[in-house]
């Protein structure tokens, strides 16, 4: 193993963490796993700005230079020369000139690369409820390299092809890594044909949504403002007494589902949408509808639930139908390419096995696409149904016939 100062340190670091485990699978597998199997052979290589050789054998020629990854020092980018091509490796770097001369003329860079719009929309998610996480992803930028200033160097140094690799934040998929690099605000550099996200509208395989796609936009505003409608009308025939209705112990009460989804609704239309807190957590309106809880109803258990009840139904249909009405005013400026904006690099992992997380699949990125399809129409639908149930059970008819 070739490394800078310090590699040896590592690695006689690493063995002694793993020596137990190497050491019980050595006695099970006995002859077919030999000790010097284990062993690193070890050469520290010193490098400047300019790339120096310390690997040499045949034609191929191994060299190393020095990167700012400021306060890693030292930190190697590496460049390979043989048969007359070459391939740079940048390693963990901040832009700098040394890179830019290692990657003149070289036929591929493989570079590091940090999508600065999407880290700047995590820190901001992450603020309200995780600022000590929020704090440490602002300290990213000042050691990592631009999507933006790679393209740059890539253009300045005459690079023949660019390979993004150590993705910030990190994304799953080759679709999901070709709208990582074209999100934001770096579409003056987008390619020309970026590729297609996961789920293509509007188009024949490999599309992506582009302003062409209005028969799917037009579709997605007319499904929301439908279910949209069935809500409104699930609530305006009801009583309180009806509405609080509660079947039986385990059994969440009718009351539950408007508030879980209308809530729900608010939140992605409020803060996605409109870049503002939910109105029902800035409008005073769970004491005025008579909630008990001083939070999201989703962030709490069933137990905790089937005993909530509304007290004042005329508060609860006023705030009902100030979030459709501001559902209904934003689906008004969506178009294609704004639906493709990616708003979180993937779901938490105690989400993954939600609805949406079957949808986009394990790890990968959740566009504004995903979050009117699945948070506010698919899941407004799933609830419904549990309404329409509900009202069966207090006497009342369907909505739709």
């Amino acid at each position: 193993m070739h490394g800078p100062e310090g590699t040896q340190e590592t690695i006689d670091g690493f063995l002694m963490a793993m020596r137990r485990d190497i050491g019980y699978r050595i006695a099970h597998h006995g002859d077919k796993l030999h000790p010097e199997g284990i062993k690193v052979e070890v050469s520290e290589v010193s490098a400047s700005a300019s790339p120096t050789v310390f690997l040499a054998t045949g034609d191929l020629r191994v060299e190393a230079f020095t990167v700012d990854h400021f306060p890693v020092v030292p930190a190697f980018g590496f460049r390979t020369r043989c048969g007359g091509r070459s391939v740079v490796f940048s390693g963990d770097t901040s832009k700098c000139d040394s890179v830019l001369e290692a990657s003149t003329g070289t036929d591929m860079l493989v570079c590091e690369a940090l999508n600065v719009t999407m880290l700047r929309r995590m820190i901001e998610a992450l603020k309200p409820n995780a600022p000590l996480q929020a704090g440490n992803l602002e300290d990213v930028p000042s050691y990592h390299i631009s999507t933006l200033e790679v393209a740059e160097l890539a253009r300045d140094a005459g690079v023949g092809e660019v390979v993004l690799t150590h993705l910030l934040p990190t994304i799953a998929s080759q679709d999901a890594m070709e709208a990582f690099v074209c999100a934001g605000n770096e579409r003056d550099l987008q390619r020309q044909n970026p590729g297609r996200p996961r789920h293509a509208a509007g188009g024949g395989e490999g599309s992506t949504m582009t302003d062409d796609s209005e028969m799917f936009v037009a579709s997605l505003r007319n499904r929301i403002r439908a279910m949209n409608e069935l809500w409104e009308r699930a609530i305006i025939d009801m009583t309180l007494e009806q509405v609080n209705h509660h079947e039986r112990d385990g059994v969440l009460p009718i009351a539950f589902s408007f508030s879980h989804y209308i809530q729900a609704q608010d939140q992605s239309i409020s803060v996605i949408f409109g870049k503002h807190p939910p109105r029902w957590a800035t409008g005073g309106w769970l004491p005025r509808w008579g909630w008990r809880l001083t939070h999201w109803v989703a962030e709490e258990t069933v137990a905790v639930m089937q005993n909530q009840r509304l007290s004042n139904l005329d508060a609860w249909k006023e705030y009902q139908a100030q979030v459709i009405g501001q559902t209904t005013k934003t689906l008004e400026t969506i178009t294609g390419p704004m639906l493709e904006e990616v708003v979180m690099p993937q779901l938490p992992t105690h989400m993954q096995n939600i609805f949406c997380g079957m949808v986009v699949g394990r790890g990968n990125p959740i566009r504004k696409l995903e979050v009117l399809e699945c948070f506010v129409y698919q899941h407004g639908l799933r609830h419904m149904g549990e309404v329409e149930h509900g009202r069966a059970l207090v006497g009342l008819s369907g909505m739709t016939s």
